[in-house]
């Protein structure tokens, strides 16, 4: 039910493409989801047989989706999308860092930034980092991949609002620790936060390629 309700809190966004950082069984997601979008693709990467750090990313597409790459980082993971669109290939690093306060994720956020880098080199750029980083936009790291690639910008700050996103229950949530990184490629039209069911909120962004 409570998942139910959090892609009711989705759904209501109209998206072309949702990334889910914790994300159900990838079968259980498809299923679900093909009751409500059966013409939409649903790619994943997940792994839940280490007990200490388990991930479980997801992007569900009007358009077909492909998970192309992975990569263990320091402190987490990391998975490239990419997403067919009617005029080009769109490709999204989706990250996911570990919660513990012990675990330093700077190093992991440069590790995503050196990823970026190696894509641009390769010219397959990648257009949107995103992800529970657990880290708030000011850590160290973030410079690194704000000048990664080309360049990439905090979507949230075309929001105009409180910029938290957990914990969802209270009205202002005190740590903004997921970010959507829009490459400079994408002008960022809208970026609002919305309440989906999940203990983080949800953002939604419109881009329009430039």
């Amino acid at each position: 039910e409570t998942f139910e309700r959090i892609l009711d809190g989705i759904d209501a966004q109209h998206p072309d493409i949702a990334c889910l950082s914790e994300a159900p069984d990838t079968y259980a997601l498809e299923y679900v989801w093909a009751k409500r979008h059966a013409s939409y693709s649903v790619a994943a990467a997940a792994d839940t047989s280490d007990h200490s750090y388990a991930y479980r990313l997801a992007l569900l597409s009007r358009y077909p989706v492909q998970k192309r790459a992975e990569w263990v980082l320091s402190a987490g993971h990391a998975a490239l999308f990419e997403v067919r669109l009617p005029t080009r290939m769109l490709r999204a690093l989706v990250v996911d860092l570990k919660s513990s306060p012990r675990s330093p994720r700077s190093p992991s956020i440069r590790q995503a930034a050196q990823l970026v880098d190696a894509r641009a080199r390769a010219d397959a750029p990648v257009d949107i980092v995103l992800g529970d980083f657990n880290t708030p936009a000011r850590f160290l790291g973030f410079d690194a991949l704000a000048a990664a690639g080309g360049g990439y910008r905090l979507a949230s700050l075309w929001s105009g609002h409180w910029r938290g996103t957990w914990p969802a229950s209270i009205r202002m949530p005190f740590f903004d620790i997921d970010h959507i990184w829009v490459s400079r490629a994408w002008s960022i039209q809208n970026s609002q936060f919305f309440i989906g069911y999940s203990d983080h909120r949800g953002q939604r962004v419109d881009l329009r390629l430039r």
